[in-house]
């Protein structure tokens, strides 16, 4: 009996679905597409820490291009936008997105980068505002990746496979450098 209520309430908000988007033109926005899990091709690494002799810490990350993407094929780029602005020297990021005639906000802070400061922060700002949607969320629940070298590695131009489960979340990870298997150590 609970298969066939659900069944039906499912039947029901289709035929709900159907009837608003003939009736606006426009769908409804379904947010929880943004918080699927990022595909292994939508995530790149870097050297987090070195860790003394150990070995160094690899950091998977996403950047701001894939939000952007994830916001445009989610929601429309009608339907969402940003606001940058500066307060005591911290940048900060606020991500509206237009639900009905509202626009509901989310916002954090950026640190600058190494490289290019001004610019790293307004995108790490950006990043952390589209984490707070639930764009990325997922790479914080990673266990700590550890490769035991003290040479100095790139792991941004390795080539990373994974496997998933039936949510998309990664169950294994594995590195190749030049078709070389990378040995890598998860930490909790």
């Amino acid at each position: 009996m609970k298969t066939l209520t659900t069944s039906y309430l499912g039947e029901i908000m289709n035929d709900i679905d159907k009837e608003v988007s003939e009736l606006t033109g426009r769908r409804i926005l379904d947010l929880s597409d943004l918080c699927k899990p990022l595909d292994i091709k939508q995530m790149e690494f870097r050297v987090g820490a070195k860790m003394g002799d150990i070995g160094q810490q690899i950091l998977a990350y996403k950047n701001a291009r894939i939000d952007m993407a994830r916001l445009d094929n989610v929601l429309g780029p009608e339907n969402w936008q940003r606001f940058h602005t500066k307060i005591d020297g911290t940048n900060f990021c606020k991500v509206g997105i237009k639900i009905g005639n509202e626009w509901i906000w989310k916002e954090d802070a950026g640190e600058e980068s190494t490289q290019h400061s001004e610019k790293g922060a307004a995108s790490d700002s950006f990043k952390r505002a589209c984490t707070n949607w639930g764009i990325g969320r997922e790479l914080y629940r990673l266990p700590k990746i550890v490769i035991r070298t003290t040479e100095k590695i790139f792991p941004q131009s390795w080539t990373w496979e994974s496997e998933t489960n039936d949510k998309g979340y990664i169950t294994e990870l594995r590195a190749f450098n030049k078709n070389e298997k990378m040995t890598l150590e998860f930490w909790r």
